[in-house]
C-alpha cells in the first residue's frame, strides 16, 4: 500500500512540473529560512549553558541607589575571597581582570600584539567547564607569572610543538613579565560571553599594580563569580550583602549602593548592565527572527494549500472512481497526507542542502558565529525534523480532507466544481500572504531609515576624520612631547588625552557641593578629558571657559558640566558654583558645555561632568584635516616608534568605532532584508502558479472575448483585477499591524524616526507592482494565445 501512494506521489508530481515546482522551491526556501531562524535562536539561547555547573554560578553586580535599574558588571578585587569566606552558600569565586583586553608578547624574535588576554583566579577551572587539553587545572594558575594558551593561540606561535613549560615576554609599560606555559586549554565556545585566548594567573597583578591589588575596594575593575552549592539560592544571599557592605566599606555603604546576583545564563540576553563584556542579544530580536521564519514558511505552506485546492477538480474524478471501487474516506486522507509529506521531504532535503553551502556566508554576512552541524547537534536535528513533519502535516490537511470529501456520484457526472467552497479560503489565504508581505516590507524601509538616522544624526560633536591611539607607558610617560611631535605634521589639527571617547563613556563618580551632605552624594557620568578635549572633538561651550594649561588649579579644582547636568541640578547660574568630587578638595564648575550625545542612540543624554585627570587617561585622539591620511598615519606610525620600539603603532577611527554601537541593528536589517526578499519570491511564486492555473481555467473565456473584439489590455485587466483587490485588502490589514509592530521596535532608541505614511504606501506600491508583474506575466500569456486553439481546446 506504502509502495503504491509513493508511486501516486510521484507520478502527481511529475505530471505538473510547474506546480511541483513552485510547491517544492517554496517549501525549500520556507524551510530554509526558518531552518537558519531555528538555529540561530538555539544559538543565542545556548549562551553559557555548556558549563556543567551553569545553573548554580551567578556573576556578582552592584547598582547605584540612584540608579537601581543599570547595575554594574565590575565590582572590587577584595569582594570574591570575602564573600567565599564568609557566605557558606557559597562555594568556590573567580575573578577576572580583562583591562586592557589586549597585551604585547614576544617568544624568540617574533613579537605581536594579541587580544583575548584576561587574568583570572586558578579556580576559573573549578567554577567554569572550560577543558584543559594539556596540564593540571587545580595549579596551572596557581603561580605568579603563569598563562593558559587556548588551542588556537598556541597554534599560532608554537605550531606544532610543545609549548608547556616554553616562556613568553609580556611587556607591559617598562615592565617585562615572563610567562610561562602550564597549560593548553580547548578552543572558547562562540557561545560563551566570556572570550579569550590567554588566561594569566591573578596574582602576576601584584607585579605592575602591587599586592595591594589583589584584595582592595578602592577600584570597581573586576568582574566576579560566584559558584553556589546544591540548595543554595540567591534569596538567602542577597539580604546579607547589607551587613557585608557595612564591614568592608563603610556604615553607610548600603544606603549608596547594592550588590546583586546575576545568573549565568541570563548575561547574554541581559542589555540594561554597564560596563558588561561580550556580545549582546536583546531579547526581542530573537521574537523578531523566530516571526520572520515562521512567516516565510507560512507564505510557503500557503502556496502548497492554494495550488492544492485549485487543482482539486482536476482530480476530482480519480477520486472519484477510487470511491466507487471501494476505497475508505481514510484511505484516501492518507494517501493525500503521503502526498504533502512526500513533497515536504523533498523540500527538507533541498533546504539542507542549501543551508549547507549558505551558513558559512550567512555567517559573515551578518557577522554572527552560527554552525550547521546536524550530526554533533541531536537536539537541533530533532527540531528540524519536528519542524518539518509539523509543515507537512500543516500544509496536507485542509487539501486531504477537501479532496477526500468529494461524493463520487457528483464527480463523476462533472459537476464537482460547483460544491467546492476552496476559492473563499484560495482569496483568504492571497490576503494573508500579502499582507505579510506588506508587513515585512514596511518593517524593511523603518529599519533601514532608522539606521540611516542613527549614521546621519548630528551627535553635538565632530565625528569624522579623528584617528584614535591607546597608549602604551612609554608614549604616556613622554605624551607632551609625543604630542609636539604629532602636531608638527601639517595635517595633524590637533591632538587629545582623554580617559574614554564619546559614545563609551561609561566612568560615574559621585559629587557634591555646598547643602549637600555626604551620605546625598549625587552618582554623575563622569569623562576625563584634557585642555584640549572639546576643541578636538568640535564640542560647542556655552557658557563659560574650557580648561587651561596656564591655570595650574584647573587640574585639581575645575569642572564642566553639560546642559542637562546643570538642568537636572536645577541650577540657572552654574559657573563659578562650588562643586567638587566626594572625598577631594572643594571645586568650581568654570564652564557647560552644549550637550552630545556620549553614549549610542538608544540612551537618552545623561548628565556629565568634564573632569581634567590627565594621569588616568590612556587613550589619544588625533583630529586630522581632511585629505588623503596615508601619509599622516606613516608620520605617525614613525613618531610612535621613536618612544615605544617594543610595541607596534595600531589606531582606530572614530566614526568606525561609532558604527560598532549599532551593529545588532545593522545585523537585523541584513538578516531582514534577505528574509524580505526571499518572502516576496515566495508570495510571488504562489502568485504566478495561481495566475497560471486562472488562465488555464478561462482559456475559452479569453478565446471568446478575442473574437468579439476584446483588446490584449483588457483581457489582461480582467484577470488581474481580482487579485489587485486582494491586494489593496492586504494593505488594508497590513498597515496597522506593521505600524504597531515598529513603534514598539523603536521604543528601544531614545532618539528615533518617526513612521510616515510614505512608508505605506511604498510598501503597499512595491507590493502592488509586484502582484501586477506576476500576474500579467501569465495574463498576457493567455491573451496572446491564438482564439481558434482556445475554443478548440477541451
Amino acid at each position: 500500500m506504502f509502495k503504491n501512494y509513493l508511486k501516486i506521489a510521484f507520478r502527481n508530481l511529475r505530471k505538473q512540473k510547474i506546480y511541483s515546482f513552485i510547491n517544492i522551491a517554496g517549501l525549500a526556501i520556507g524551510l530554509a529560512c526558518c531552518f537558519c531562524c531555528v538555529i540561530f535562536v538555539q544559538h543565542e539561547l545556548s549562551y553559557d549553558r555548556f558549563h556543567q555547573k551553569a545553573p548554580r554560578i551567578y556573576r556578582l553586580l552592584f547598582a547605584f541607589a540612584q540608579n537601581p535599574d543599570q547595575p554594574y558588571a565590575v565590582t572590587a578585587s577584595g569582594f570574591a575571597p570575602h564573600l567565599l569566606n564568609e557566605f557558606p552558600e557559597i562555594e568556590q569565586a573567580v575573578r577576572l581582570w580583562l583591562n586592557p583586553g589586549d597585551a604585547y608578547l614576544k617568544f624568540g624574535t617574533e613579537g605581536r600584539k594579541v587580544g583575548g588576554f584576561v587574568f583570572a583566579d586558578s579556580s576559573v577551572f573549578e567554577v567554569f567547564s572550560f577543558r584543559l587539553r594539556r596540564g593540571n587545572p587545580a595549579t596551572a594558575l596557581q603561580s605568579p607569572n603563569s598563562v593558559v594558551l587556548t588551542s588556537r593561540a598556541a597554534q599560532m606561535w608554537f605550531g606544532d610543538a610543545d609549548p608547556i613549560g616554553q616562556t613568553m615576554l609580556h611587556l607591559r609599560g617598562n615592565l617585562k613579565l615572563n610567562l610561562e606555559v602550564t597549560g593548553i586549554l580547548e578552543d572558547v565556545p562562540s557561545n560563551s560571553h566570556l572570550q579569550f585566548d590567554y588566561l594569566v594567573s591573578f596574582p602576576t597583578i601584584a607585579a605592575f599594580m602591587g599586592k595591594e591589588a589583589l584584595v582592595e575596594y578602592a577600584n570597581f575593575n573586576y568582574y566576579t563569580y560566584l559558584l553556589l552549592y546544591e540548595g543554595a539560592t540567591p534569596e538567602q544571599i542577597t539580604p546579607k550583602f547589607l551587613d557585608f557592605l557595612r564591614k568592608y566599606l563603610d556604615e553607610k555603604a548600603p544606603s549608596q549602593l547594592s550588590l546583586l546576583l546575576q545568573p549565568l545564563r541570563a548575561i547574554h540576553l541581559s542589555t540594561n548592565v554597564q560596563g558588561d563584556i561580550g556580545a549582546k542579544m536583546n531579547p526581542r530580536y530573537l521574537y523578531i527572527f523566530s516571526a520572520v521564519g515562521f512567516f516565510i514558511l507560512l507564505l510557503a505552506g500557503v502556496n502548497f494549500v492554494n495550488l492544492a485546492t485549485a487543482r482539486a477538480a482536476q482530480r476530482a474524478k480519480g477520486i472519484g472512481v477510487r470511491k466507487m471501487l471501494g476505497a475508505a474516506r481514510r484511505q484516501l486522507v492518507v494517501q493525500m497526507f503521503g502526498e504533502s509529506i512526500f513533497a515536504v521531504v523533498l523540500a527538507m532535503i533541498l533546504a539542507l542542502a542549501v543551508l549547507e553551502a549558505v551558513v558559512p556566508r550567512l555567517t559573515t554576512f551578518i557577522e554572527w558565529p552560527i554552525t550547521f552541524e546536524l550530526i554533533d547537534n541531536y537536539m537541533l536535528a530533532l527540531l528540524l525534523m519536528g519542524l518539518a513533519l509539523l509543515t507537512a502535516l500543516a500544509a496536507g490537511i485542509y487539501p486531504a480532507i477537501l479532496l477526500s470529501a468529494f461524493e463520487p456520484i457528483t464527480v463523476l457526472k462533472g459537476l464537482s466544481t460547483r460544491g467546492i467552497k476552496g476559492a473563499r479560503v484560495r482569496k483568504a489565504l492571497i490576503v494573508a500572504q500579502f499582507s505579510i508581505t506588506v508587513f515585512l516590507l514596511i518593517a524593511l524601509v523603518t529599519m533601514y531609515q532608522q539606521l540611516h538616522f542613527m549614521k546621519s544624526r548630528d551627535l553635538g560633536f565632530e565625528r569624522e576624520q579623528v584617528v584614535l591611539v591607546d597608549l602604551t607607558d612609554p608614549v604616556k610617560w613622554s605624551y607632551l612631547a609625543f604630542r609636539a611631535k604629532l602636531l608638527s605634521h601639517p595635517q595633524i589639527k590637533n591632538v587629545t588625552l582623554c580617559n574614554a571617547v564619546p559614545g563609551y563613556l561609561e566612568m560615574s563618580r559621585t559629587y557634591l557641593w555646598p547643602g549637600k551632605e555626604k551620605e546625598q552624594q549625587v552618582q554623575l557620568r563622569t569623562w576625563l578629558v584634557d585642555a584640549h578635549s572639546i576643541e578636538t572633538f568640535g564640542l560647542e561651550l556655552v557658557q563659560g571657559r574650557n580648561f587651561s594649561e596656564e591655570i595650574a588649579t584647573d587640574v585639581t579644582h575645575a569642572y564642566i558640566l553639560n546642559e542637562t547636568a546643570v538642568r537636572e541640578l536645577g541650577w540657572k547660574d552654574s559657573v563659578g558654583r562650588p562643586f567638587h568630587v566626594g572625598g577631594e578638595e572643594l571645586g568650581r564648575v568654570i564652564g557647560v558645555v552644549k550637550d552630545f550625545h556620549f553614549k549610542s542612540l538608544h540612551q537618552k543624554i545623561e548628565p556629565l561632568v568634564l573632569d581634567l585627570k590627565t594621569e588616568w587617561s590612556m587613550t589619544a585622539a588625533i583630529r586630522l584635516a581632511p585629505g588623503d591620511f596615508r601619509n599622516a598615519l606613516d608620520f605617525m606610525g614613525t613618531q610612535w616608534r621613536l618612544f615605544e620600539p617594543e610595541q607596534p603603532f595600531g589606531y582606530g577611527f572614530l566614526d568606525s568605532s561609532l558604527d560598532r554601537l549599532y551593529r545588532a541593528e545593522k545585523r537585523l536589517g541584513r538578516l531582514f532584508s534577505s528574509f524580505t526578499l526571499l518572502a516576496i519570491f515566495v508570495a510571488s511564486l504562489g502568485l504566478f502558479g495561481l495566475a497560471a492555473f486562472s488562465a488555464e481555467q478561462r482559456t475559452k473565456e479569453i478565446g471568446v472575448r478575442k473574437v468579439l473584439g476584446a483588446s490584449v489590455a483588457g483581457i489582461v485587466g480582467l484577470l488581474s483585477k481580482d487579485f489587485i483587490k486582494l491586494v489593496l485588502l492586504a494593505n488594508v490589514i497590513a498597515w496597522p499591524l506593521a505600524w504597531y509592530a515598529m513603534n514598539k521596535w523603536l521604543q528601544d532608541f531614545a532618539y528615533r524616526v518617526d513612521i510616515d505614511w510614505s512608508v505605506f504606501a511604498l510598501a503597499g506600491g512595491i507590493a502592488l507592482c509586484i502582484a501586477l508583474l506576476t500576474v500579467s506575466t501569465q495574463a498576457i500569456k493567455a491573451a496572446l494565445a491564438n482564439p481558434v486553439e482556445a475554443l478548440r481546446y477541451e
